[in-house]
């Protein structure tokens, strides 16, 4: 039975500001911040909720979650059928189809642990997953139920290339019933559909994601959608502008509520071609809207009827509880470009393999050429290559190359760590990279970036640097612009 309650309504006496205070006060989205602590130890720079590994001409993608306490204790069956409906969510969105699911159980109770599994078995044979392996610990303190799922792709989306300018697309399967489990709010509409009808709609994520038709994708999940469009954002380095009304719901369920329900089957997309996204996902039976657009502020910004307010400001909070903790750490110590030795080679490596593994925006032959091994860079230190770094708590967080040649000095390979990004690591690099090209008595510096990469765009600009020549093709697929400055 669907359920009311004052939410962000007109007629309501509770303003958006009331309201966005709610949303940020919710379980679903404060739990997040505790990855901050944990993805820096793992070197884990993408925030995905599936990871992929290359397999010839496919990719594997691989999801892994675990059912929330309070749902375990309130409803076995139903925690286990949602360690399967989650872990598919999260394959499907990076546009993998889901094959396998494997699981570890938890409990001491007999009916706990045959409840789950047959929650699990209803899950399985509604997607027609493979049962790969399950672990059972039958002698535990706690019940609990995690588990992961296998996927196949041809093409990935993922969450951490939304581009500026590019529409928010929000899609979800309202056919469907609400319910209240612990603090979870769920929106169910798989337990009662047929395998077709579940799979047809899961199609038209895979199909856009084979289709190129979008730069990211991800799955709504606990944090709700706007939660979930946070995520996408911070993980992308860019903002959005989300128009509370566009965002598909059920009639009988108000706004703030629906902001903090799990929907089983939603996904939130960015994209160039709207128009294509929307037709085929409601040819599969989703409901979806155009729900607002991508910005370069790096905020949330949300509008409820005739009233727009700040949700997040992504330049000073982290929804995954990381930039606080990195501000902090650069505002703590001067950032200092060093040049490196041939002692720093393996660190260069760490970094390195670090980023440009999981650089989607270039193409893979080229990621894979950029993750130069600790022997390769001190060949290239021996033939005449600079290498220089910024580090902070004593670990290597930016890293660039420079050569002079007969044009000048050229700078290659900037790379900052991810979760370091947007804090002026690449500025100070490109004035370090200026200087040292006047110490050299070079006329003039020049670099090789992105044709559409706006943030280093951005900085040459403000820095004085200029286009030279015309786009060109570096790599297969990859249009890059030269960009020069007189020093």
């Amino acid at each position: 039975m669907h359920r009311r309650r004052i939410g962000l309504q007109k007629e309501k006496a509770q303003t958006i500001t009331e309201s966005l205070k709610a949303l940020r006060e919710f379980k679903g989205i404060k739990r997040k911040s505790a990855l901050g602590e944990l993805l820096p130890i793992l070197g884990e720079n993408v925030y995905d909720d599936a990871g992929v590994l290359e397999a010839g001409d496919v990719k594997v993608v691989v999801s892994a979650d675990g059912i929330v306490e309070g749902l375990v204790k309130d409803d076995p069956w139903l925690a286990g059928f949602y360690s399967v409906v989650v872990n598919v969510n999260d394959v499907v969105a990076k546009g993998a189809r889901p094959i396998g699911y494997v699981h570890v159980l938890s409990s001491s109770s007999p009916s706990v642990r045959r409840q789950i599994v047959k929650g699990i078995k209803h899950g399985i044979g509604k997607y027609g997953l493979k049962f790969l392996k399950g672990h059972t610990h039958p002698d535990t303190s706690y019940d609990a139920v995690d588990a992961a799922v296998v996927g196949i792709a041809h093409n990935v989306l993922s969450s951490a290339t939304a581009k500026p300018t590019d529409t928010l697309i929000v899609a979800v399967d309202l056919d469907g019933n609400f319910g209240l489990k612990s603090w979870v709010k769920t929106f169910d509409s798989v337990m009662f559909k047929t395998s077709e009808q579940v799979l047809t709609r899961l199609k038209a994520i895979i199909q856009i994601a084979e289709k190129k038709l979008a730069h990211a994708c991800r799955d709504i999940s606990g944090p709700g959608v706007v939660g979930t469009i946070a995520m996408l954002c911070e993980s992308s380095h860019v903002g959005a502008s989300i128009i509370i009304e566009n965002i598909p719901k059920p009639e009988n369920l108000d706004a703030l509520e629906w902001l903090m329900t799990y929907p089983s089957t939603g996904f939130v997309l960015t994209t160039y071609k709207p128009q294509k996204c929307i037709e085929l996902l409601r040819k599969h039976g989703l409901t979806a809207n155009v729900a607002g657009t991508i910005s370069k502020a790096r905020a949330i910004r949300i509008s409820y009827c005739g009233q727009v307010e700040t949700f997040m400001n992504l330049e000073k909070e982290s929804i995954f509880g990381f930039k606080e903790r990195n501000t902090a750490e650069v505002k703590a110590e001067k950032i200092e470009v060093k040049k490196l030795s041939e002692t720093d080679a393996l660190k260069i490596e760490m970094l390195l393999q670090k980023v440009w593994s999981t650089a989607y925006e270039y193409p893979e032959e080229w990621r894979n050429r950029r993750i130069l091994t600790r022997e390769q860079i001190l060949k290239e230190m021996q033939k005449g290559y600079n290498y220089f770094g910024i580090r902070i708590g004593n670990k290597l967080r930016g890293v660039y190359k420079a050569l002079v040649t007969d044009n000048g000095l050229l700078g290659e390979h900037q790379t900052v760590d991810p979760e370091y990004r947007g804090l002026g690591l690449a500025t100070a690099m490109y004035h370090q990279f200026i200087r040292l090209a006047r110490l050299n008595n070079c006329k003039k510096v020049y670099v090789n970036i992105l044709a559409n990469q706006t943030a280093s765009r951005r900085i040459l600009e403000k820095m004085g640097f200029r286009k030279k020549g015309r786009e060109y093709e570096q790599a297969k697929g990859m249009a890059v612009q030269i960009y020069e400055k007189n020093v």
